[in-house]
């Protein structure tokens, strides 16, 4: 093997600890192709092209993606289930609750040790353990996989497969790198011991921008895989010896990664690319492949997909630790503009352009206006400091109290870096947005603060309403109305755990060669990943609104204990004020400083490390379910609950507002507008308070709907029918009338744990919603259901809601009805 790399810029990467570097890369290269960017969080942005046209990042989730696919690659066991009917190679397993352990113990016993345990939703390979031998190994794993899962908190028990892992990367149906990524190991030299040496090894990691903030981790786990190698971290080994010092060869458990793409056999690329397939909506992915010899056509050997990972991080694919570095971020930068219709500034030159392109191609110069809260002195030296440290060139100057301009160019590479640490900002400033374009390069030789002042000089139907209130909660009456508008459509349907729908022509399965959308509760594959996740933080959201001049709160952000410095804000602001986390669903509202101080514990006691205090100003709360389109439904928020108000008497101004706000989120489909004003129905310029307060996922439909499921199913089939317009997927002719006629569908459940149990418990249940159910079989080997069942769309669509809820007792992991 090669010398490991070493790359100088890690050194200015440490302040980034854990943090995913994706889009540090990614917002470089949107600036190196000509885009402007506003960065509102640590690992959002967006981009814009000269035309306004935008698009959004979050880590490496952008408009590639559907938000739906994101909970089916999340989940393994859903993953796992989807290849092997696809037949892609997948290691046999089974999922178990978190109190199945003696179930596990016996499924583990029936499929050979060694086996592997892992969450079924879980992340960056926290709680999974490969390799386990025995009974014990697996008490204690089962333990760990239940501490580290999130959701359901769920384990999946799979056979150990005697192979290397790797990251494909997937775009568009193209895999553009393979990373090898080996278990941690070290050999004896005998002088040294075992701790000795994986010290050695964790220096290495500090000189790689991916590994630095991916410590080889210790504890207990690292001591007990020594000891089932007969080492302990004081045993110096003989020359030659190797220990493993990591369970598995995810780089956050101590792995190290090559890049192995050319060497890889085609077949082995073709199953990646078709696992990824698998799962609509999913342009983007990193594809987790246990293969023994990659030379080797997939046919020949024990291989098989354990994971795909629908936002994985691109920076160990530009920093691999061996092999030579792929510019992934470039290429996912292109594709995503492409999808979101930007224009890049990459034209077609001629040969001699070429050549001094390709000269230039390892600088930037980029303008960036900076705001929040930039103490004049601090701020400025800091700035300056962090520059100058870098080998960066050109200038800063401070505009006023909240707003600082500079100027700065040099290697491409230390500019996008730096460009991230300046979000970071100094120890006493707050930094809300920066706004960063591509601008020529500043005269300047060195770096210069400029007079306080005037700007620096750029150079750059009938339903069975009882039976649904008795058996869903929350948005899981979403998954049934949309699915029974799906099924009003003549659409077979796949249902998935955790509110995941996807529809494709009748007598079709949904999948990658078939016409299909994919929806998680009422989100459909219109909303991508980048925006989705700016609705779930305002911290995020606000700076965005606030540069396009969309009133918003004033407000700041604090960590939870600087009970001061909040007492002092409010008080500037008035009171009373609000405070919460990244939501608005967890506000209080804080009449004096007492208040304030104890809402603040509460958030320190549920672990929040910051809240945010903003403005409460006097007037009425108004949520408007909108899409690109259209306000849909609104709802007002009262101390009893929410009342109705019919769109038509909502103030056009203020329904032009709501739209106007929600085209600032790119990649968002649908989403719930909240509005504080003094009368929904007034004009605008009547309006004593109006600001945007939040745009956060959409609350139910049913408290959108003053005729309860009647209501929410009409605004479920205007939902449902956009994505089908969207797709082309069919003509639609459902509506109240489809909705009346009774279908005649084939169930198959898949992953049914006692089949022949679970045969009489569909019966049961059909009767509960009113369907029909013959011809039932079971297929014990398979844990397979299938059956014919009858009933109207409401019926069925409710049937399938409870075959996956496991309230009731075991639940199955699909159910396709077609």
């Amino acid at each position: 093997m090669t010398e490991p790399h070493v790359y100088e810029i890690a050194a200015h990467m440490a302040p980034f600890g854990k943090r995913p570097l994706s889009t540090v890369l990614l917002e470089r290269e949107c600036l190196r192709h000509g885009l402007t960017t506003l960065r509102s969080g640590a690992l959002t942005f967006t981009a814009a092209d000269p035309a306004g046209r935008r698009m959004a990042f979050s880590r490496t989730g952008s408009v590639l993606n559907s938000n739906p696919a994101a909970p089916v690659a999340r989940n393994k066991q859903s993953t796992r289930l989807l290849l092997e009917q696809a037949g892609v190679p997948t290691p046999r397993g089974r999922r178990f609750s978190r109190t199945g352990l003696q179930a596990a113990l016996a499924f583990a016993e029936q499929i050979g040790w060694p086996v592997v345990c892992k969450p079924v939703e879980g992340a960056e390979g926290r709680g999974v353990v490969t390799g386990i031998r025995d009974a014990e190994e697996l008490r204690w794993a089962f333990r760990a996989a239940v501490d580290a899962a999130r959701g359901a908190r769920e384990v999946l028990v799979e056979e150990h497969i005697e192979a290397e892992a790797y990251r494909v990367i997937v775009l568009e149906g193209v895999a553009v790198s393979a990373l090898i990524s080996r278990r941690g190991a070290v050999v004896g030299d005998g002088g040294h011991t075992v701790e000795e040496l994986i010290d050695a090894r964790q220096r290495l990691r500090e000189m790689n921008p991916h590994l630095i903030g991916r410590p080889i981790p210790r504890g207990e786990p690292l001591e007990r895989l020594l000891a089932r190698q007969g080492a302990a971290l004081d045993t110096v080994l003989e020359p030659g010896v190797r220990v493993e010092y990591s369970y598995g060869s995810n780089t956050h458990q101590g792995g190290e990664h090559e890049q192995v793409l050319q060497d890889m056999h085609p077949s082995l690329i073709d199953a990646a690319c078709r696992a990824v397939a698998q799962i609509p909506g999913l342009g983007s992915a990193g594809v987790d492949f246990l293969i023994e010899d990659i030379s080797r056509p997939v046919d020949q050997q024990r291989a098989a997909i354990c994971e795909i990972n629908s936002v994985p991080a691109i920076d160990s694919h530009e920093y691999p630790v061996y092999g030579p570095p792929l510019p992934l971020a470039a290429q996912m930068v292109s594709r995503a503009a492409a999808a979101a219709g930007l224009r890049l500034s990459t034209p077609e030159s001629d040969e001699a352009e070429k050549t001094e392109k390709a000269e230039k191609a390892d600088t930037l110069s980029v303008e960036m206006t900076i705001t929040g809260r930039l103490p004049r002195r601090e701020h400025a030296e800091w700035f300056t400091d962090q520059a100058r440290a870098m080998g960066l060139r050109g200038t800063y100057r401070r505009l006023d109290e909240r707003t600082a301009r500079a100027v700065v160019a040099g290697p491409a590479e230390h500019v996008g870096v730096f460009l991230s640490l300046a979000y970071e900002g100094s120890a006493r400033s707050t930094v809300r947005t920066i706004e960063s374009r591509p601008c020529p390069t500043p005269a300047e030789s060195g770096f210069a603060v400029l007079p306080d002042g005037a700007p620096s000089v750029s150079t750059a139907e009938p339903l069975p309403e009882e039976a649904a209130r008795g058996a869903l909660r929350g948005h899981e009456e979403d998954t049934w109305l949309v699915h029974t508008a799906l099924l009003e459509a003549g659409l077979s349907t796949r249902a998935l755990p955790g509110g995941s729908l996807a529809a494709s022509p009748r007598g079709t399965r949904p999948g990658p060669h078939v016409p299909s959308v994919p929806f998680t509760h009422m989100r459909s594959v219109g909303a991508t990943f980048g925006g989705g996740s700016m609705t779930r933080d305002r911290a995020v959201l606000w700076p965005v609104l606030e540069a396009r001049g969309v009133p918003t709160p004033q407000w700041r952000r604090f960590r939870v204990g600087a009970v001061e410095l909040m007492t002092e804000f409010a008080e500037t602001l008035g009171w009373p004020v609000a405070i919460g986390a990244r939501g608005s669903a967890d506000d209080a509202v804080a009449e004096d400083a007492a208040a304030l101080a104890a809402a603040a514990r509460v958030r320190a006691e549920e672990g929040r490390r910051s809240v945010i205090v903003s403005s409460c100003r006097p007037g009425r709360r108004v949520d408007l379910l909108t899409t690109e389109r259209a306000v849909l439904a609104a709802v007002e928020s009262g101390p009893d609950g929410g009342t109705v108000i019919p769109v038509e008497r909502l103030s056009p101004g203020l329904r032009g507002m709501a739209l106007r706000a929600f085209a600032e989120v790119p990649g968002v489909s649908l989403a719930q507008v909240r509005l504080a004003v003094s009368d929904p129905e007034a004009p605008l310029g009547a309006q004593q308070t109006v600001v945007v307060e939040d745009i956060a996922p959409p609350r139910p439909l049913s408290t959108f709907s003053a005729g309860g499921y009647r209501d929410a199913l009409s605004l479920a089939r205007t939902l449902v029918g956009q994505e089908l317009d969207r797709a082309g997927l069919v003509d639609r002719d459902a509506g109240t009338e489809a909705g009346q006629i009774e279908q005649t569908r084939q169930l198959v459940a898949l992953g049914v744990p006692a089949p022949e149990e679970a045969a009489q418990r569909l019966e049961d249940r059909a009767a509960v919603v009113g369907c029909r159910c013959d011809a039932a079989q079971v297929d014990r080997e398979e844990a397979t259901l299938r059956a014919e069942v009858s009933g109207r769309p409401a019926e069925l669509a409710l049937l399938a809601c409870l075959l996956l809820s496991s309230r009731s007792g075991p639940r199955a992991d699909a159910v396709l009805l077609s």
